[in-house]
């Protein structure tokens, strides 16, 4: 498989702004067959590249927020659901859907909720029937790199949910029409469930569950 990838912006450095991927997303997902193709930020005309590449999904990775990074996630999600190709979501990525389909992300987290979300891990509970026998766990960890959270009350209305935290904020959803699944973990780091993980990156490949 190939899949787009978005990469985070960061600061400047020698008067330019670069656009940057932890190898550790070519390392993972490359167990699963998955050659990765880095959009840059900034890009004119993103379909260009499913021009030119026939790429087959596309992962918004963590990372995060930017305005350049922004405009580009959004021309990405114009060319997916053009082509219906599966997109997956995490963690920068999962808030990004949510705003994309009209959603409000809370900031500061420890501000809302009991528990903290950032550089540690915690479980989940799987609140889907169909992901819950997909998955065949009821219960989980991952890992938590986010200041940021997605309430129930302000996840869009276009999505459903299919993980939670104990506090309550949303950990998995996705869109029931389009191929569209989103995580706020991060597979390709240590803490998280490495058999669900190999199960939802399968399924992306495979176009199962969320991405059929």
């Amino acid at each position: 498989m190939i899949a787009a990838i978005t990469q985070r912006t960061i600061a400047k450095e020698y008067g330019t702004v670069r656009d940057a991927l932890d190898q550790a997303y070519a390392n993972y997902y490359g167990r699963f067959g998955i050659a990765l193709v880095p959009i840059p930020n900034l890009s004119p005309d993103i379909s260009v590249y499913f021009d030119l590449i026939q790429i087959e999904g596309i992962i918004i990775s963590g990372g995060n927020d930017a305005k350049e990074r922004e405009k580009t996630e959004v021309q990405l999600m114009q060319v997916a659901i053009r082509k219906k190709l599966p997109v997956f979501a995490q963690c920068h990525g999962a808030q990004f859907i949510n705003r994309y389909f009209g959603g409000p992300i809370g900031k500061n987290i420890g501000k809302k909720t009991s528990q903290s979300h950032a550089g540690t891990s915690h479980s989940i509970s799987i609140t889907d029937s169909k992901v819950r026998s997909y998955l065949k766990k009821k219960n989980t960890r991952v890992n938590s790199y986010h200041d940021h959270c997605i309430l129930e009350k302000n996840l869009s209305s276009k999505l459903r949910i299919f993980a939670q935290a104990p506090d309550g904020t949303i950990e998995g959803f996705y869109h029931p029409k389009l191929p569209i699944g989103c995580i706020l973990w991060h597979p390709e780091r240590k803490g998280s469930d490495a058999m669900i993980d190999k199960k939802l990156v399968h399924a992306f490949v495979k176009r199962r569950l969320f991405w059929k």
